[in-house]
């Protein structure tokens, strides 16, 4: 069992307390951001592909919620934020991408329903939930 600092010292008899535990520490370092996609149009362009090279975000693969997405991003050294897409968007369903360094600064997301997006405070103390107007629709 891998417990948080807060128990330490102490003896975690309960995974399943432990786990939840680590998720809710995991959590409080993020600004959680519904119905935001922080992903620009044209980086990641499919569920099972690798986003583009240089974009500044990686494809994770799925996670099974906003929460798992942010241990994912928490476990990866450069890091800063995450798009999670819920089961209303279809073939992307759980699938987290997360957001490389300085690339959450130089863009502020936009509205879209079942996109949750979060940001590390840690790394980004300043992060928030404002958004930009949305992409236009494709030609």
């Amino acid at each position: 069992c891998h417990c948080p600092p807060a128990m330490m010292g102490r003896r975690c008899a309960l995974s399943a307390l432990c786990v939840c535990l680590l998720v809710q520490a995991v959590v409080a370092v993020y600004t959680e951001c519904d119905n935001v996609n922080h992903i620009r149009g044209a980086s990641c362009n499919g569920p099972t592909q690798p986003c583009v090279s240089g974009s500044g975000y990686t494809n994770a693969g799925k996670a099974a919620s906003l929460a798992a997405c942010e241990q994912l991003c928490s476990a990866a050294s450069d890091c800063e934020g995450v798009t999670w897409h819920d089961a209303s968007v279809g073939g992307w369903a759980n699938v987290c991408v997360l957001t490389a360094a300085s690339t959450w600064a130089g863009y502020g997301g936009h509205p879209q329903g079942g996109h949750h997006a979060a940001c590390n405070k840690d790394k980004i103390p300043t992060c928030s939930c404002s958004v930009q107007p949305p992409p236009p629709p494709p030609p």
